[in-house]
Parts: C-alpha cells; structure tokens; sequence
C-alpha cells in the first residue's frame, strides 16, 4: 500500500514537473512567434548590460555621451529606414549607445520581423539594447519609461525616436549637442526636438536659427535630465487619478486636446505639464534660415497605415546633408512662443 502511493506521488510529481516545462515552451515559443533565427542574431549583437521593466522608468547601468532610444512595435520596414540613417550619425569622437524597445501588443506578442530587424542591426558607434516588452506598453509607457536619468545633473544627451516613418540627419547630434550646451542650464530649458510641424507654429519665428515653442514635438526628443526626471514622478503620480486630465484650455494648435480622447496621449501630459512649470522647447529654425523651406534634422516619411496606403517617398522636409557652423551661432536673445503659437517674449 505504501509502495503504492509512494508511486502515485512521483508520477504526480513527474506529470507536474512535465506540464510546467512543457508550458514555459509554448510560453516562449508563441512569444518570439517562431522567431527561429533571434538566438543565433542574440549572440552576435552588441548588447548593453541593461535590463529593463514594462511600466518601470529605465535606468541604464552604463553613461555615455549620446543614448539613442527607438521605440517600435510592428513596422520592421521603418524600423530598418531609420536605423540605417542612425548608422552614419556624427558623435565626433563621443561614446553612443542605441535601445530599441520593441513593444507586444495586447496578447503579449511580439511582431517577429520588427524582432529579427531589431536583433540584426549592428550599430557602428556603439553598444546596442533591444529591449521586448513583457505586456504591452502603449506608446505612453514606451516614451515615459525608456529612460530614467542616473541624476538630474548627468551629462548624458538622450534622444528618442519612434519608427513611424523617421529619418535623421546624420548632424543631428552635433546640433542637439550644442542646444543643451547652450541652453542647458536656462531654468525654462525642457529640451530640445528635432522638428515641428510648421501647422503648430503659425507666427514665424524670422530669420533666428533657433527659437522655443512651449509644446513638445515628437519627431525626435531631447529631454533635459532634470525636467524629464520630473516629468516621469508627476506624470506616474497623476495618471493614476482617474478624476485627472491634464487638458491645456490655450492648447489651441492642437485639435485633438478638444476631443474625447484630450489628455491621453504622452505629449498632452508633457504639454501641460511644461505650461505648468513654464518650460519650453527649442527647436530649430532652419527652413527659415536658409530661405529654401526644406531643411531639418529630422523628417518623417509617410509610411503605409490607415490613411496612407502603400509608402510613400515623400517627406516633411528635406535632412541637412552638409553641416554649416551658423547652424549653432545661437541668438543672444531667443524667441519664445506660447502653445496657442502666440509670442509670449524674450530673455
């Protein structure tokens, strides 16, 4: 009798051992989708030695000069256009790092070509991170959470870009260097971005290099350290109010902060929130400045979608191919506009 349920307990015990393994297999097999080649692109990248948390603001274990954080999700084709531009940036002579977040929908899958692009980049100069989500971010949680500041005072230059049909100058970094060295510690400084579209921006700025506008634009982010720090403690503390929208009444460039949908989106949050401590964004003026409508250090593509159907060549404006020193004579006095496009001074 005892030999008896000494038997039935091992076989339990073997029979549980079984399902848990063979559930952990399915687990990962249907979470990579049958991405067969990601172990053998795993092994030959160039990997950061961070790992990061769904839902938790990232904080790399390693400094360097440049951070580079592209946030992705199912456009393996844009991912690969703007990781080829990334290839040949500037850093002169600086230390880069590049993170790929790459987000899974609400299953908790991820898009298996997005994966495999993602994996295969090698970046010529730096390190890379490709970070999947272990359940689905959204593309707030994606922006907010990617990076976390090691301190408000770091020297490290972060900028982050999602795939949605960007492309960057290969100067880019050069410039956005120079804006925070600049402008960097202005109490109104939030950063800088890469470009904005002129439909935000109904009053022009003249002929200035530069100029700050209260809203942040999301075709290329370069947060300041301190604010972003800020910015993640008060957004995570505030979005758990359910009675709380963070709506901008003078927001009038925005159509969208009049819908139903008003204060969902990451950059409403980021709005209001720079209205509220009274920061803005630089952004550059060169469309402007060199009188040919067409220059800038990012640009987006249009990329097939629900109104776009097939991808179209066509862009924004055109990225600076030669670099010109007056791109960085920045002006003694900065022109600054409010959300509703108003010139609200200068300091």
């Amino acid at each position: 009798m005892r030999l008896r349920m000494r038997l039935k307990r091992k076989i339990r015990i073997v029979v549980v051992s079984a399902t848990v393994v063979l559930f952990l297999s399915l687990w990962f097999i249907i979470r990579l989708r049958h991405c067969d080649e990601c172990d053998e692109q795993l092994a030959s990248v160039n990997f950061t030695e961070t790992e990061c948390i769904t839902g938790t603001p990232c904080t790399y274990a390693n400094q360097v000069a440049l951070r580079v954080i592209v946030i992705t999700s199912n456009r393996s084709r844009s991912l690969a256009r703007l990781l080829e531009s990334l290839d040949v940036v500037e850093l002169d002579g600086d230390s880069g790092s590049l993170e790929i977040f790459v987000d899974c929908d609400e299953r908790g899958l991820v898009d298996p070509e997005t994966v495999k692009t993602a994996y295969a980049f090698h970046w010529r100069r730096g390190l890379v991170g490709v970070h999947l989500q272990t359940s689905h971010a959204g593309v707030n949680g994606q922006w907010i959470d990617a990076w976390r500041p090691a301190t408000n005072d770091t020297r490290e230059i972060v900028l982050i870009l999602d795939d949605d049909g960007m492309g960057v100058s290969r100067y880019f970094y050069r410039w956005i260097k120079a804006v925070h060295g600049r402008y960097g510690d202005e109490p109104d400084f939030a950063g800088t971005a890469l470009t904005i579209g002129r439909d935000r921006l109904p009053n022009s700025p003249g002929i200035e290099p530069v100029y700050m506008y209260r809203g942040v634009g999301t075709w290329g982010f370069s947060p300041k350290a301190s604010v972003w720090r800020g910015f993640q403690d008060w957004f995570h503390a505030h979005s758990q109010r359910s009675n709380f929208r963070p709506h901008v009444p003078e927001a009038v460039a925005k159509a969208s902060d009049n819908s139903a949908d008003s204060g969902t989106t990451w950059e409403q949050w980021f709005d209001y929130y720079a209205s509220k401590e009274k920061m803005f964004v630089v952004y550059s003026n060169l469309k402007d400045y060199n009188d040919n409508r067409s220059s800038c250090f990012g640009t987006k593509y249009r990329v097939s979608g629900l109104n776009v159907p097939n991808d179209d060549p066509v862009t924004y404006c055109k990225l600076i191919e030669r670099w010109d020193d007056r791109y960085v004579s920045f002006p003694e006095y900065i022109t600054r506009f409010d959300l509703d496009g108003n010139r609200i001074g200068k300091y």
